[in-house]
C-alpha cells in the first residue's frame, strides 16, 4: 500500500487576519486591505500588534505573509 502526501494548502489570507512575516524580521499584525500594485503584484497592508511597533501599518507582498493560529 502506498500513501499519498495530503495536498494541504494554506488558507487565503483576507482582511482583519492577524498574520506574521514568512522570512526576515519577525512582524505581527492585522491586515486592513489586500491589493494589487501598479504592476499588478498583490500587496497587504498591515497593522503591527507588536509592542515595539504598535500602530505602525507596513505594506508587504502578500506571499510574504502567512495566518497566525492561536
Amino acid at each position: 500500500m502506498t500513501l499519498e502526501p495530503l495536498n494541504v494548502t494554506e488558507p487565503a489570507i483576507k482582511e482583519k487576519d492577524l498574520v506574521e512575516t514568512r522570512k526576515g524580521a519577525k512582524f505581527r499584525g492585522i491586515v486592513l486591505a489586500i491589493y494589487p500594485n501598479l504592476r499588478g503584484e498583490m500587496r497587504c497592508s498591515v497593522e503591527a500588534t507588536d509592542p515595539h511597533f504598535d500602530g505602525t501599518i507596513h505594506v508587504y507582498p502578500l506571499a510574504q505573509m502567512r495566518i497566525v493560529w492561536e
